[in-house]
């Protein structure tokens, strides 16, 4: 057989490459039931997860957000791949940068991103609630990451106490409203919640699966390590949470989990996430973490270093090593989603004495509302003044001293009760403005000298009257802020966050595979009639230049050559061209076989009547 010419093998080239990247799709995740599985097989998906989470110097730094820097993601991919892992969890996310470089590098990875919503240290702190900071944030990220198919999903908070519930639950509420008002798919949104195995929050637990709109999966933080009560999440508490979720009506996992030691030490953990009896009530666990640190820690831990490179290469800590031998081993398996038909039922909300926080939910944050309300304000706080004031210490002590120790009476407007299931129309402003309203209140029962707590305030020239946008919305919220306001938009930040340029069409695998296929065939019938025109040309080329030795005798033509003739005679009898038919083998993107076309050599009659050969 001739060895392949350069339209063969610019074929062969156009294929394998259409062939990589229809293959370097993910596919995305789904929910049913107590269970994460790939939309497209159906084969239950458990994660095998690491904390991501760089710092700008060391434990306790700034944070960084590890997808706006490819040159990162570059580097550390394969260390991640090598241990094993198919999701990163990453606590801190810039919804005002670019991703699509680090995303799309994980999705060729087969790594999908476990990322968390409104979690920013450059904002300033906000005391326990749900502001309109809180929900800006948590949209820009959703829509910095929704687009991705390789998003696993977001997680919504940290919820400590039943007090929080009602916060994350409103939380929940509008982005889940977001996500189907732009028509992204349904990305799984979820919680992260404290779990001790020696004392499990039932209540707690129940509330926050028993209301609507639900999560679609749990996190779970091993408060023993959270504690640092022991050096590694213990066997037991795996177990133990197995047995608490056995009914669960959502995917259950450990988000926060690992050794905070030198990472060499006990893993026997992590097997037992992925044992036959456990893989039924739980969907995995995510270790901490990545970067080496000692955050909260005496001990350095971590499975790589921080800041620290060999000949040019991350250095792998001893728990590195340890762990992947322990992944290595772990095969969890559970039945195909079709196969599947979920059981439990949801719990019954909890009440009485163990559980008594209000069913009402704070209102979605309203962004105009709060700025309206700041440009009425002439006693203020001063910028940067109340930034490094602890939420729960010194910033509830001033804000006590500005209500007179009497909130619902003095500041009924950032009244954020969820007990009682009372919240004011500025509740969900964010720090700064809720404390200049409470400022101002106090200025307007005190007098022009009472604008001054703490060198915090400052005395503003008096105030045009507001837009008139502002009016009706102040209106509805009454001169103290005690009504509830009914419009509502949602908020939108500062600095937009851009829809990533280089990301991948929200289309299903199977419908970009289509794609892919329908594209390689275009280009294999462009490569094929290509290749048939150059041939024709260099065979009729080779027929004007040759001399004829002796004059062409026609042979007599049988049946079927004279039909042939007929066809594709063109103009004048004595000038017939034959169609060569293929001579190369064509590989097809995912198949082994090879198709290979023989063609006899027929002499082609030019017009003169002289004959081209081979």
């Amino acid at each position: 057989m001739p060895r392949p010419g350069f339209p063969t093998r610019l074929l062969a080239w156009a294929l394998t490459y259409l062939c990589l990247r229809v293959s370097a799709e993910v596919d995305p995740i789904i929910t049913k039931g107590s269970h994460f599985f790939y939309k497209t097989n159906g084969t239950a998906f458990f994660i095998r997860g690491v904390a991501y989470f760089p710092y700008t110097q060391g434990g306790g730094g700034q944070s960084i957000d590890p997808l706006a820097d490819p040159d990162m993601c570059a580097r550390d991919i394969p260390y991640i791949s090598a241990l094993g892992m198919n999701v990163v969890h990453i606590p801190y996310i810039d919804p005002g940068r670019d991703h699509s470089a680090c995303m799309n590098a994980f999705a060729d990875a087969g790594i999908y991103v476990l990322a968390q919503l409104a979690f920013s240290v450059d904002s300033p702190r906000e005391s326990n609630g749900y502001t309109e900071r809180t929900l800006a944030q948590s949209i820009g990220i959703l829509d910095s990451l929704a687009p991705f198919p390789n998003t696993l999903g977001f997680l919504i908070g940290y919820a400590v106490t039943s007090r929080d519930i009602p916060f994350l639950d409103a939380n929940l509420r509008d982005v889940k409203a977001h996500l189907e008002d732009k028509k992204y798919r349904d990305v799984p949104i979820g919680w992260t919640a404290a779990y001790n195995a020696t004392t499990p929050e039932r209540d707690t637990l129940d509330a926050m699966m028993c209301n609507k709109p639900r999560m679609d999966f749990l996190g779970l933080v091993d408060q023993v390590i959270d504690g640092r009560v022991a050096n590694c999440t213990p066997t037991e508490e795996i177990v133990r949470a197995a047995e608490s979720f056995v009914n669960a009506t959502v995917p259950v996992f450990f988000v926060y989990s690992g050794c905070k030691t030198d990472g060499s030490g006990d893993w026997d953990y992590v097997s037992k996430a992925y044992s036959e009896n456990i893989t039924t009530s739980l969907s995995g666990v995510v270790v901490d973490e990545y970067f080496n640190t000692v955050y909260g820690s005496s001990v350095p831990y971590g499975l790589i270093s921080f800041n620290v490179t060999v000949e040019g290469k991350i250095q792998r800590m001893p728990g590195y090593s340890a762990l992947s031998s322990v992944l290595a081993t772990a095969k969890p398996s559970f039945t195909d989603a079709a196969k599947y038909t979920p059981t439990a039922t949801l719990p019954v909300c909890p009440t009485g004495t163990t559980y008594n926080v209000s069913s009402i939910l704070p209102p979605r944050p309203y962004a105009e509302l709060c700025a309206c309300l700041s440009n009425t304000l002439r006693c203020i706080v001063k910028k940067g003044s109340i930034d490094k004031l602890d939420p729960n210490g010194g910033l509830n002590t001033a804000l006590q001293t500005l209500c007179e120790n009497n909130e619902p009476a003095n500041c009924p407007g950032i009244v954020a009760d969820p007990l009682k299931g009372q919240y004011g129309a500025f509740s969900s402003c964010n720090t700064t403005t809720r404390y200049s309203w409470a400022a101002n209140q106090y200025y307007q029962r005190h007098g022009n000298s009472s604008c001054n707590l703490n060198s915090t305030l400052e005395l503003l020239d008096p105030r045009p009257q507001p837009a008139a946008t502002c009016i009706p919305l102040l209106q509805q919220a009454g001169p103290n802020g005690e009504s509830t306001v009914t419009q509502t938009s949602f908020p939108t930040l500062t600095a937009t966050p851009n829809a990533p340029s280089n990301s991948r069409p929200r289309l299903s695998p199977g419908r970009k595979a289509g794609i892919g296929v329908g594209v390689t065939i275009f280009v294999i019938s462009v490569l094929v009639l290509g290749a048939v025109f150059l041939l024709r040309w260099r065979k009729a080329r080779r027929g004007r230049s040759a001399a004829p030795s002796e004059p062409f005798q026609k042979p007599e033509l049988d049946d079927t050559e004279k039909k042939l003739e007929m066809m594709y005679e063109v103009q004048d009898a004595r000038e017939v061209t034959e169609l060569p038919a293929e001579e190369r083998a064509v590989e097809v993107c995912e198949s082994n076989v090879v198709f290979e076309i023989e063609t006899k050599e027929r002499p082609v009659e030019i017009g003169d009547g002289t004959v081209a050969g081979k």
